[in-house]
């Protein structure tokens, strides 16, 4: 069965993502390699908007900070624990010595166990990821490809069925032997050899938009489909 089948749907890949943010490292991974195993553009898109800590601490230090300061003082302080030394103090470069000081006394009247530590540091990604849904934060001024565009799932759909077409195209390709004798080159080769290439562009941006038109209308067939069973279930209720 499809592990992508369900995320298809408008809205559907950031769901995925968000859920795939929520893992640990192995889990993470493992996961990852499911989807590529089914969808390599899926799995690469993943990757590219994943937040991860490092790429969290690429960014300017005051949106960062904005981050962090949106957590509870305990989260933070917890999130705090589970920091590289360097991301640390990057962090407590903006507090003040008394939130310091909280932070502390957080921490001896807690003592965080390492699972804790680790599922806070999960709340923070997903902070990040709700102010970054929330506009809270601006992704065009510090990290562009975190963007995810409109109508994101069909323009992966395309570009799936695009690799799809060449790995298809690529095994048709006839292989002549080395030791073949070739025909002499002529003059008018080049020439034919050139219209060939351009009629087989042609042909494959045309199956492409084919491809791209199918996919659109086969979204629109789901939704409706969708909306109809909906429909029905209240009908049900009311019945």
């Amino acid at each position: 069965m499809s592990s992508l089948l369900r995320y298809k749907k408008a809205g559907g890949f950031s769901q995925l993502l968000s859920l795939v943010e929520t893992f640990g490292p192995q889990k993470k991974e493992k996961f990852l390699e499911i989807i590529e195993a089914e969808s390599p553009v899926w799995a690469k898109a993943i990757r590219e908007k994943m937040i991860t800590f490092e790429r969290l601490f690429s960014w300017p230090e005051q949106v960062v900070v904005e981050v962090f300061r949106q957590l509870q003082p305990k989260t933070m302080a917890f999130a705090l624990q589970g920091l590289k030394e360097d991301q640390r103090a990057k962090i407590l470069a903006y507090f003040s010595h008394a939130e310091k000081r909280r932070m502390d006394d957080i921490l001896l009247e807690s003592q965080p166990k390492p699972d804790e530590i680790a599922a806070t540091l999960v709340k923070v990604v997903e902070q990040t990821r709700k102010m970054l849904k929330n506009r809270e934060l601006h992704a065009e001024k510090f990290d562009e490809a975190l963007i995810i565009p409109e109508d994101f799932e069909v323009k992966l759909e395309e570009m799936a069925a695009a690799e799809q077409f060449k790995h298809l195209a690529g095994e048709g390709d006839d292989v002549i032997p080395a030791n073949t004798a070739q025909p002499e080159a002529t003059a008018a080769q080049p020439a034919a050899q050139a219209a060939a290439q351009e009629a087989t562009s042609a042909d494959i941006i045309q199956l492409q938009k084919k491809v791209a038109q199918i996919l659109k209308e086969n979204k629109q067939l789901k939704d409706e489909v969708a909306l109809l069973r909906g429909k029905l279930e209240q009908i049900k209720k009311i019945a």
